[in-house]
């Protein structure tokens, strides 16, 4: 699953900052990451996403029933448009069965290094069903 939110997320990326479809993400402007960024990559300015699973959790009465949790946080410097987060919004919910999560999408706000430029991070939450084999079944 988590190489489909790439893929989703890369797509997302490249028609944003006007980037051919079929080729790479430049390393210099890539500005995706999974679970968090690496400290070893330095950006001149604080405006990336950083994707990842937040859990697996059992959803339902039966030992199938399972949903996974995955989060898109979006961090900008000074503050997120409306337009990113309805853009990933969409874009992640083109994936099939996932679904933006009930509840508030948390907020929060960092000053950028010794600086005077404060960012603004948000964490989008994302479920999908998980469908497995039965782990009770006798052979």
């Amino acid at each position: 699953m988590r190489d489909k939110i790439r893929e989703k997320l890369e797509e997302w990326e490249k028609e944003k900052f006007g980037l051919p479809l079929d080729e790479p993400i430049p390393k210099d402007k890539d500005r995706l990451f999974y679970g968090q960024k690496p400290s070893s990559v330095k950006l001149d300015d604080w405006n990336y996403i950083v994707f990842g699973m937040e859990e697996l959790d059992k959803s339902g009465t039966n030992s199938m029933d399972l949903s996974g949790y995955y989060f898109v946080d979006i961090i900008r410097e000074d503050y997120i448009d409306d337009d990113t987060i309805f853009e990933l919004i969409f874009a992640m919910e083109s994936i099939n069965g996932m679904k933006l999560c009930k509840g508030p999408c948390p907020i929060d706000y960092i000053t950028k290094g010794e600086t005077n430029i404060v960012c603004e991070l948000m964490r989008l939450r994302f479920t999908r069903p998980i469908k497995r084999m039965n782990i009770n079944a006798e052979n």
